[in-house]
């Protein structure tokens, strides 16, 4: 309903708008405290991580400096539409843990708490794509390495 009622004042005022729709968004200096910054820094921090789910829940996770190139691109070609800013990768959090626990170097407690029926989160990214051709996302991989890095370098990272 918010993005109708948008897209009718900026048709009316002629204002050219793009609404970029996210997934979960994760990076160096996260303060909404995502998911993946609770996994870290309680990985860091040598505390049990306690999930819903049993792991294998899919989920899309966007690195920040992903988000800020694509905004970029959007302001400096006066991109218009309707996209969604996903890396096009959903990983179960199951696997995400694994390279969480692989950047921090020692095993991870992990505490599954049950199964959520129909959870899993995938979406299209193709019309983004066909609007800024060749970008590339970063793998979850580099991002969570980065990321752990980060909150290794922080004085304290709880």
């Amino acid at each position: 309903a918010r993005e109708h009622i948008l897209r009718l004042a900026c048709i009316s005022t002629g204002i050219p708008l793009a609404i970029l729709r996210l997934s979960g968004v994760y990076g160096p200096g996260d303060t909404h405290n995502s998911p993946i910054r609770a996994f870290i820094t309680k990985a860091l921090a040598g505390q049990t991580l306690r999930v819903k789910g049993n792991g294998s829940e899919l989920r899309d996770f966007l690195h920040l400096g992903d988000l800020c190139e694509v905004v970029t691109h959007v302001i400096r070609q006066s991109i218009v539409g309707t996209f969604n800013v996903v890396s096009g990768c959903s990983c179960s959090i199951g696997g995400i843990l694994k390279v969480i626990e692989r950047c921090c170097g020692h095993h991870l407690e992990v505490s599954f708490e049950g199964r959520q029926e129909d959870n899993d989160l995938i979406f299209e990214r193709s019309a983004l794509l066909a609007r800024i051709p060749g970008f590339r996302f970063t793998s979850i991989e580099e991002g969570l390495a980065r990321t752990v890095q980060y909150y290794q370098s922080q004085p304290c990272p709880v």
